[in-house]
């Protein structure tokens, strides 16, 4: 069975996820700010892309995030390039931690995977 990747809204604000174009269904809550636990939603995993479903597939995923209290100059959506290595095991769960002006994916063993890069979205 697929693994999955678990999304955490590392932030005081809901967050709305898309992952290769398709919503992720349900809403980043915001970090607990009085125990500091964040909440989990999460994201299927799949080994090819599939822009019917917000699946991460291994190599490049397109990931978006849009905060519901954006105060300009705050772009209201950021965009990112999600690399999962071909070596990972499709059945090994990630987490993807989502933090206001960035990323970062680990393993549920606490290794982290190569850096994932914020890009421009109409960028080819």
């Amino acid at each position: 069975m697929a693994g999955k990747v678990y999304i955490t809204n590392v932030s005081a604000s809901l967050a709305d996820y898309t992952v290769n174009y398709s919503h992720v269904s349900m809403t980043g809550r915001p970090v607990d700010s009085s125990t500091y636990t964040p909440y989990f939603t999460f994201a299927s995993r799949a080994k090819f892309p599939d822009d019917r479903a917000a699946t991460f597939a291994f190599g490049e995923n397109a990931f978006s995030v849009s905060y519901a209290d954006t105060i300009p100059p705050e772009a209201p959506r950021t965009d990112y390039r999600i690399c999962i290595p071909l070596d990972l095991s499709i059945d090994d769960d990630l987490i993807l931690y989502v933090y206001r002006n960035g990323v970062l994916l680990m393993t549920t063993r606490g290794v982290a995977l190569p850096p994932n890069k914020e890009f421009i979205p109409n960028e080819t």
